[in-house]
């Protein structure tokens, strides 16, 4: 390691020059071309071809060609004042639309139904009217539904408001009625349109408060200037490579917001891991490129091993077979390769560019003369040993060495002659163990026991609550808060129910035989038994069922008539039968129809956690069926996101494992240990446990509503994008925590520090940095708190209390305790040099 360091700091050096000019150019075609990379996301995401929802769509296409794989927009109304609509101008305003939704021109645009309480009146279908008028009169939705081919939904929906709006004017001219358009492409062309303004918003808030905290820990202005570079070219360069990408391959419309603060708090970690080596090297007097090489071998070391997992981790991601989370995982793990890159490449060359620029502010503290007091050879020459100074920092955890004898010739390190250090409190005539993290660092390894047990008794019950938790696809948690698209559907959702914005189609076909058919009194009676005394009684309540075999006063005797164009036939039993029951001989071999579908409204928000699991409880009340002699399937309403989910946490345990592997491998290869990655496994999984177990108890159970905060705001479950995405986030950032503090560890152990005396030393010289750190990339995420976008906000609690619950509780206490209760075992199988006797040993 010691001589591919150099290798590497004398390569730099000499291409320094060559560095610069390359992300130069790569930070001018970043700005003229990364930002197109935005406008080529989207938010659509598709099942596997051979799911139940697919399935069941192709099935009911085939009875029923035209009425599967409808849209549906939803047309609301509520009066502002209390009062009932008035019917004139609900009238006026329904006729007007009717005349106008349809002028669309679109490729094989075909509209299908446009439905309003008015027109289900007179096609004598009261029933169903009831359902789109409130009993007060205060609201009421018209339903227009449409197939396109080719068309652009969100065009179309659009095209509706821009209808919509001038008519809401024209008909309810005193303002006294909202009249709004929602649906469920609506929804995702406001999540698009709200990702550019939260990006804008959140990292103008998290970017320079980062920042801040940078320039607080380093106490340097001057350099600042390179990681505002680094972040500036990363993430230009990261949205150039995406750019391309997003044009042949769908990345989902969050991707940028969260590569942009994963860039944002990657480059001002690694940052602040190697300045802040370079500036205690430059402390300790030594030269600037013994300064850079120990940087590079040290802090450089820890930037590409955390670096490396991470991007690891955020690849795995590639493994689910969908779309969504692999652009996720491919955009983020680009972002922190190329910030890996630029770190560990324009850093060193811009130190070595402007040496003066940059060494010149670093000052060693000196103490004043009368406060230095003279002491024994002996004990100088002890404290020596030790790395010791009277001249030493107390306060700020650093210290200074005396000058570290000169490297005689080119073969030499600058570590050849390092010696560990400790803080030294100089007025006192003392070792330096005064700072904060020494002392908290004694308390650690001299109680570990008791600190472990205590840690795992707190982490105990969330983590038994986070493992627990329930995912929904609610769409109050994706779209933004008060946008045009979310407004209208919560308004909906809380007049109606969500169930009418995402209707569900439940199939019952018999076999495809000649003279079989489902126009009989047993077939009848067998639908509208099931309906009544199995399908509704397992649905929520309020779930409503409009079918040619189940509506109030029609009978099989209306519909047979209709069928076989009686003359007495009802106009409302003609419609159901001409809608519900397929076409004489549409099904190849028969002769009559052989299948019927129905409508239905669910009760609850079909999006919503009692909404997904009445999805499965459906399916296996239908698969009952078959031993009856009837195909049954559902399509429709959320089917298709539900699969697409559903495939997602199946392949997570897999995710998991793979993820496991590659933290062990990298990290045990990297320090050449067993119990190394194994402990550190350990730990990344309590700090997800309680974690996940603290987001569940916001989100799931809502603890944090009474704030009325949107960004703690819970709707009974967590989306489902935040506990999968932030599962490799986290694992990443707690990798990158430790590897920083088990480097420093490991290198005072291998200079013959004991295993406590090293522990409890590489804790107090790290300690400052990693909550540095931890703050940072807290600071960093915790700008997606204000987003208006749900998710967006699970997301940001998810990872900046996870950073906040790892950097001060799980490094800094679990991790020392852990490590000093196994002492020798840590570095298991590799040997470490015999501990020399020091100051240290009795720790």
């Amino acid at each position: 390691m010691m001589n591919i360091s150099r290798v590497y700091a004398r390569g730099v050096y000499k291409l320094r020059y060559v560095i610069l000019v390359v992300w130069l150019l790569a930070l001018g075609l970043g700005a003229w071309k990364a930002f197109g990379f935005i406008g080529e996301t989207n938010f659509t995401f598709d099942p596997p071809t051979d799911s139940d929802a697919v399935k069941a769509l192709e099935a009911l296409m085939t009875y029923f060609p035209g009425d599967g794989g409808y849209k549906t927009f939803i047309v609301l109304l509520t009066s502002n004042t209390g009062q009932p609509l008035s019917n004139t101008s609900v009238l006026g305003f329904s006729s007007a639309l009717e005349s106008q939704y349809g002028n669309y021109y679109c490729r094989c645009f075909t509209p299908l139904s446009f439905l309003s309480a008015s027109s289900l009146t007179e096609l004598g279908l009261s029933a169903v009217a009831q359902q789109f008028i409130t009993p007060s009169l205060t609201s009421t939705f018209i339903m227009i539904q449409w197939l396109g081919c080719g068309c652009d939904d969100a065009e179309y929906g659009q095209f509706l408001q821009n209808i919509v709006t001038p008519l809401a004017g024209q008909y309810f001219p005193n303002g006294n009625t909202t009249v709004s358009v929602t649906g469920e492409s609506i929804l995702d062309k406001a999540v698009e349109d709200g990702v550019e303004s939260d990006m804008l918003l959140c990292d103008g808030i998290s970017f320079p408060l980062a920042l801040l905290i940078f320039c607080l820990t380093l106490q340097s202005l001057r350099l600042l200037i390179i990681p505002v570079l680094n972040i500036t070219i990363s993430l230009l360069t990261s949205f150039l490579i995406m750019y391309p990408i997003a044009q042949h391959k769908n990345v989902v419309s969050f991707a940028p917001s969260l590569m942009l603060s994963t860039t944002i708090a990657m480059s001002i970690d690694y940052s602040l891991f190697l300045l802040s080596r370079f500036r205690e090297e430059v402390r300790l007097r030594r030269s600037q490129q013994d300064a850079i090489e120990l940087m590079i071998r040290s802090s450089g070391h820890t930037v590409l091993v955390s670096g490396l997992t991470l991007a690891l981790c955020f690849a795995g991601l590639l493994l689910f077979p969908m779309e969504l989370l692999s652009s996720l995982g491919l955009g983020c793990s680009i972002a922190v390769g190329v910030a890996v890159t630029v770190n560990l490449t324009l850093t060193p060359a811009l130190l070595n560019i402007f040496p003066n620029f940059f060494r010149n502010i670093i000052k060693p503290f000196r103490l004043p003369k009368c406060l230095r007091r003279k002491r024994s050879d002996e004990t100088r020459g002890h404290d020596t040993l030790l790395g010791i100074h009277e001249e030493s920092d107390a306060d700020s955890g650093e210290d200074e060495v005396p000058l570290v004898k000169q490297r005689d010739d080119d073969s030499s390190s600058p570590l050849d002659s390092w010696e560990a250090s400790v803080n030294h409190h100089s007025s006192s005539g003392t070792r330096v163990t005064k700072s904060k993290w020494y002392k908290f660092g004694q308390f650690v390894v001299k109680h570990p026991l008791i600190i472990l047990i205590l840690s795992l008794g707190l982490v105990a019950y969330p983590s038994y609550v986070g493992v627990r938790f329930k995912w929904s696809l609610s769409s109050l948690d994706y779209a933004p808060r008060g946008s045009t698209g979310f407004e209208p559907f919560a308004d909906m959702n809380n007049i109606f129910g969500a169930g009418k914005v995402f209707p569900y189609q439940i199939l019952l076909a018999l076999p495809p035989q000649p003279n079989v058919s489902v126009l009989t009194p047993a077939f009848f009676e067998f639908a509208h038994n099931f309906i009544g005394s199995q399908l509704l009684p397992q649905s929520p309540a309020g779930t409503v069922v409009f079918s040619a075999v189940w509506y109030p006063d029609v009978t099989y005797d209306d519909i047979a008539a209709c069928v076989a164009r009686y003359a007495n036939c009802s106009k409302s039993a003609s419609l159901l039968a001409s809608h519900y029951i397929n076409n004489p001989g549409q099904i190849p071999g028969t002769t009559a129809p052989t299948a019927v579908f129905l409508d239905l409204f669910l009760g609850v928000d079909p999006a919503s956690y009692d909404g997904i699991t009445w999805i499965e409880s459906t399916r296996s009340l239908l698969a009952g069926l078959r031993s009856q002699g009837v195909s049954a399937s559902l399509a429709g309403g959320m089917t298709y996101s539900y699969d697409a989910v559903q495939v997602v946490y199946d392949a997570f345990p897999t995710a998991l494992g793979v993820t496991t592997a590659v933290v062990f491998a990298v990290v045990g290869l990297a320090f050449r240990s067993f119990l190394i990655p194994l402990r550190s496994v350990l730990t990344i999984a309590m700090t997800l446990g309680l974690v996940y177990g603290l987001a569940t108890f916001v989100y799931q159970y809502n603890i944090l509503n009474f704030l009325t905060l949107g960004g703690v705001h819970g709707n009974g479950a967590l989306f489902w994008i935040p506990p999968v995405l932030s599962f490799s986030i986290l694992v990443g950032l707690g990798l990158d925590y430790d590897i920083f503090l088990l480097t420093r560890i490991v290198e005072y152990r291998r200079q013959g520090l004991s295993d406590r005396g090293s522990i409890l030393l590489g804790l107090a010289r790290t300690g400052r940095i990693i909550t540095a750190a931890g703050g940072i990339m807290a600071v960093a995420f915790f700008g997606l708190l204000f987003s208006k976008i749900g998710l967006l906000n699970q997301m940001s609690f998810l990872l900046v209390f996870a950073v906040l619950i790892d950097t001060l509780f799980i490094r800094t206490m679990v991790v020392p305790a852990i490590m000093t209760l196994l002492g020798r075992a840590n570095w298991f199988p590799l040997r470490m040099p015999q501990p020399e006797p020091d100051a240290l040993t009795h720790y």
